[in-house]
């Protein structure tokens, strides 16, 4: 490997439990980009945080050219929140592309009744 590469890993980490995972919303009350954690949820943010905090530590892996990317929805925004309490990101990227799917009107609504609407 050139001494002049940099090497680059990439950590996936998707939203803590939200409160639609937990059946207290519904697709019909509230917009899905809205959605927040639940109390659990805010928990696992927390701790993924201390997690990755620890694994870079133990494996000396700088942050100085960090970065972290997340969606605009709120549950991905308060995850997010959760693992800058322990760590410091160089930059912060929120992208509208990272939304796993916008179905407009029909978003949140079974296929089958989508000739009601």
């Amino acid at each position: 490997m050139n001494k002049k590469t940099a090497i680059q890993r990439i950590f996936l980490i998707r939203h803590g439990q939200s409160l639609q995972n937990i059946g207290l919303t519904t697709g019909q009350d509230i917009f899905d980009g809205d959605v927040p954690l639940s109390p659990l949820g805010e928990k696992q943010a927390y701790e993924a945080g201390a997690f990755l905090k620890k694994y870079l530590e133990e494996r000396k892996i700088p942050l100085n050219l960090s970065a972290l990317w997340e969606s605009p929805y709120l549950r991905a925004e308060q995850t997010a929140n959760g693992i800058k309490k322990h760590i410091r990101f160089f930059r912060n990227y929120q992208d509208p592309r990272l939304v796993e799917r916008d179905m407009g009107l029909f978003d949140n609504i079974a296929r089958e009744t989508w000739d009601e609407i």
